[in-house]
């Protein structure tokens, strides 16, 4: 959705008022939305590095999204039929499993997600600090939004 342009513009008695209430509504809406999209990305590349790897699919399974309503949910995707990124495993060692049977090994809980968004607070604070103190400068909000990224990035 392109930015919108003001919708009120009209002078009386010498004075000028210009309505830009959308306008604005659409900057910070937007910034926020930036600033989840690398906050998203920063956690999945910070998470990725804590779960072990053994065929990398469960790596592949963390992601991000971004939603317009304002949120931004990291986590696990879950896995379907036929999906070649199946985070069914990966669930568990954020989890923690218990043994089921006899000879069976139990998973520790690595709590990667939990323990990375709750680490890295500070930088998820710079990161949302560096786009929302954008909105007191118009062009600068204007070069942050990126309106072409909508979902997250599979790697």
């Amino acid at each position: 959705m392109p930015m919108p342009k003001s919708v009120v513009k009209f002078s009386k008695g010498g004075f000028t008022f210009e309505d830009s209430v959308d306008r604005t509504q659409y900057t910070i809406k937007e910034l926020v939305r930036a600033a989840n999209r690398d906050v998203g990305k920063y956690i999945c590349r910070e998470a990725r590095q804590k779960l072990p790897r053994r065929t990398g699919r469960g790596r592949r399974a963390i992601q991000y999204w971004n939603r317009k309503d304002g949120t931004l949910e990291v986590g696990i995707k879950r896995a379907m039929p036929g999906n070649k990124i199946a985070g069914f495993y990966a669930a568990f060692f954020e989890r923690g499993e218990p043994g089921k049977g006899p000879g069976s090994h139990s998973v520790p809980a690595l709590r990667m997600l939990h323990d990375t968004t709750q680490n890295n607070v500070d930088q998820i604070r710079m990161i949302q600090g560096q786009y929302l103190s954008a909105v007191e400068d118009d062009n600068r909000a204007v070069g942050l939004i990126d309106e072409d990224e909508e979902i997250s990035d599979d790697e």
